[in-house]
């Protein structure tokens, strides 16, 4: 494996593609595991859910696409302008239109089961241009720029919404707890 030696003893393999969020959680919690579980599993077992995409740096030509694209701000760039995957949480699950639609196929979603989005190979480059362009003709209409300046406009009206909510909640929270 990869020049390294195999110890059973402090190796263990977690298949994300096959085990559910709770498998997982639970496995992790009996490893001797450094730190803390809440660091791990943030927002509890019942809230983690691990659908997220991953970026195949070798692939991404930084086209920003998927930074447009998505609404629910998985995506931002980093201090060298660089798209990350900043906050995976917010990926909305089985939800991997932003790979259908990267132009390198760069966007990798583990736990998906379609070739090339689950990270497998590309054995043929000319026919995944064409089944991305049919993607991007199929989900943004033949002005990809236009559309994805609107979802841009709608990602923002989605995040005022999400902080006017929790601007509410919390001073709901302050509130009852003056009563």
């Amino acid at each position: 494996m990869a020049g390294m030696e195999w110890n059973a003893d402090r190796i263990h393999v977690i298949n994300f593609r096959q085990e559910s969020a709770v498998q997982i959680v639970e496995q992790v919690k009996r490893l001797d595991f450094p730190g803390s579980m809440d660091a791990f599993v943030e927002g509890g077992e019942d809230q983690w859910d691990p659908w997220f995409p991953v970026i195949d740096y070798e692939r991404c030509v930084d086209c920003r696409q998927c930074l447009s694209f998505c609404l629910f701000g998985v995506y931002e760039a980093d201090k060298s302008n660089r798209v990350t995957v900043k906050h995976p949480g917010n990926c909305k699950n089985n939800c991997p239109a932003c790979a259908r639609i990267c132009p390198k196929a760069a966007i990798i979603f583990p736990k998906h089961t379609e070739s090339p989005i689950e990270g497998s190979e590309i054995k043929n480059e000319a026919e995944l241009r064409d089944k991305i362009q049919a993607n991007v003709n199929e989900i943004l209409g033949s002005d990809i720029y236009a559309a994805l300046a609107e979802r841009r406009k709608k990602s923002k009206k989605l995040l005022i919404r999400r902080k006017d909510i929790e601007k509410a909640e919390q001073e709901r929270s302050e509130f009852s707890g003056q009563g």
